[in-house]
């Protein structure tokens, strides 16, 4: 048994439009959707690099008005030669 299918020559360009139109919005759904989360990741970035140029700010102001101000970022675990040469001798006089 052979099915006896009949598509009349009228039909098919409708079926042809009416798919690329489908395709058409549900591709523009697809482009519209990656572009919003392109945007709200840009957005984000954007309040992260605003972030951290805020703290760097109140680091650089809080730097200029402290007392302890080093030539490098690098901060020193003791703060004088004093305390270290001191610590020297108390151990030496220990170990006599």
């Amino acid at each position: 048994m052979i099915a006896n299918l009949s598509i009349s020559i009228l039909w098919l360009p409708l079926i042809f439009l009416i798919s690329a139109c489908g395709g058409f919005f549900f591709r523009s759904a697809q482009i519209k959707k990656a572009k919003k989360r392109v945007l709200n990741l840009e957005s984000e970035m954007l309040n992260n690099h605003a972030e951290i140029l805020k703290l760097q700010h109140e680091i650089a102001r809080m730097e200029k008005t402290s007392d302890l101000t080093y030539k490098s970022r690098v901060v020193p675990m003791k703060d004088s030669q004093s305390d270290d040469s001191s610590e020297a001798i108390i151990k030496k006089k220990l170990n006599k």
